[in-house]
């Protein structure tokens, strides 16, 4: 319970930050975006509420 508690508030701490990642190899490319919302987060509290 409390690692996931922990990963909850790690990422609300993460709310509106995003990666873009840039692969490329020989004519290949891959654009890779990691992204932290809030629309996601209430998933994640939700379940860590009713855990506890």
């Amino acid at each position: 319970m409390d690692k996931l508690l922990a990963c909850a508030k790690t990422f609300e701490s993460l709310n509106d930050t995003e990666y873009r990642i840039l692969i490329a190899h020989k004519n290949n490319q891959v654009d890779l975006k990691i992204a932290f919302s809030a629309i996601d987060f209430h998933h994640l509290k939700n379940c860590s509420t009713a855990i506890i």
